[in-house]
């Protein structure tokens, strides 16, 4: 039975969806396409893992994947996956799963190896247009600093957890605006009416 690619596209409005930063990492998340070579599936995502570890069916090579930059917006991710959708054919196309009893495994044809390689370099050579990731503290300034708070100056003491969110959405679509992605804006703003609660006491 042939099997058909068929591409999973990426919803939503978030800006840069493949990007994830675990707080005390050093390295935001990789991101990657994935070609499921027993149902023929594209699709883009981030790894969740911490380290090395992965499912043993990638493990073994029936899901493949393809690192990409984690700051590739939506539209750019879809475009990049309808790109890569007749590289990937040519692979399931040229692709034999066989199993020794305990486990399928994949054998790829020259043809399809050479696919392979042809829809590494598409994601290896993918850009943004974006400006891409930023924290709070770099599109706003530190904490520390006054100067920085025309936009959160928004913020008072008595500033309430619903008026704080509407500041949040307010700042990231600043951002998208200018190709940004903003995070920890929850934290900056409450940091913020926080610290000045803690003037009024004093």
């Amino acid at each position: 039975m042939s099997i058909h690619i068929h591409v999973q596209h990426l919803e939503g409005e978030v800006l840069h969806p493949l990007w994830r930063h675990y707080a005390g990492e050093l390295q935001p998340q990789p991101a990657y396409i994935e070609l499921d070579l027993r149902d023929g599936e594209v699709r883009a995502d981030w790894d969740a893992e911490v380290g090395t570890g992965v499912p043993a069916d990638v493990w073994h090579g029936l899901r493949r994947r393809y690192g990409i930059i984690n700051i590739l917006t939506t539209d750019e991710i879809n475009s990049l996956l309808t790109e890569l959708a007749p590289i990937a054919q040519r692979i399931v196309d040229e692709t034999e799963i066989q199993s020794d009893g305990l486990q399928d495994r994949p054998v790829l044809s020259d043809k399809a190896q050479a696919a392979e390689e042809e829809l590494t370099e598409e994601c290896d050579g993918a850009q943004t247009r974006s400006n891409g990731v930023v924290d709070a503290d770099g599109w706003f300034g530190p904490q520390e600093a006054a100067h920085v708070y025309d936009v959160p100056g928004q913020v008072t003491a008595e500033s309430t957890d619903e008026q704080l969110s509407a500041l949040v959405e307010e700042a990231q679509l600043d951002g998208r605006i200018d190709g940004w992605t903003i995070t920890g804006l929850d934290e900056y703003f409450a940091e913020r009416r926080d610290y000045l609660r803690d003037e009024l006491e004093d």
